[in-house]
């Protein structure tokens, strides 16, 4: 089961200290220029449990708001297609912090695995989520400041 929107609302909120919007938003690739970026979840076995796409814009303002990075810094990361230094750091950050967002109480502990810079370079197991996932929520996330990018939640498996 995947989370639910004031769920999602609440785990982005609570990482930057201030309310942020969640809207659901219509299933799309994410194509851009660079990405989407991938971070992939599970409890330690071969086969990912799940997945979670992030945009640009969204690795940019969700690395940028973690620690309070200047606003025009997300503009920079967009013109230039890519994070730099220190949102790269943050970036890792909120993509362990995710793994909330795929995990149940009675289910077992899920953790971040793996991170790619798109789903080109992932491996067969994490494309293949992508592909054809079982559960898939879209998600448009506005940070107050920062602006608005988007993730996709993926899973394959339920309850394992």
């Amino acid at each position: 089961m995947l989370p639910e929107q004031n769920i999602v609302r609440m785990l982005f909120g609570t990482l930057y200290g201030q309310s942020v919007t969640v809207k659901a938003r219509v299933a799309t690739e994410m194509i851009g220029p660079v990405g989407p970026f991938v971070a992939t979840y599970g409890n330690g076995r071969p086969r990912p449990l799940g997945v979670v796409l992030f945009d640009l814009p969204m690795a940019a303002i969700s690395s940028s708001a973690l620690t309070r990075i200047p606003p025009m810094t997300v503009a920079d990361a967009i013109k230039n297609n890519a994070l730099n230094e220190m949102m790269e750091e943050n970036f890792s950050e909120v993509m362990n912090l995710c793994s909330r967002l795929l995990g149940r109480s009675d289910g077992p502990a899920v953790r971040f695995e793996h991170s790619y810079s798109s789903p080109a370079v992932a491996p067969d197991a994490v494309r293949d989520i992508i592909k054809e996932p079982l559960l898939r929520d879209d998600w448009e996330i506005t940070v107050p400041g920062y602006g608005s990018g988007g993730i996709a939640i993926m899973s394959r498996r339920i309850g394992e």
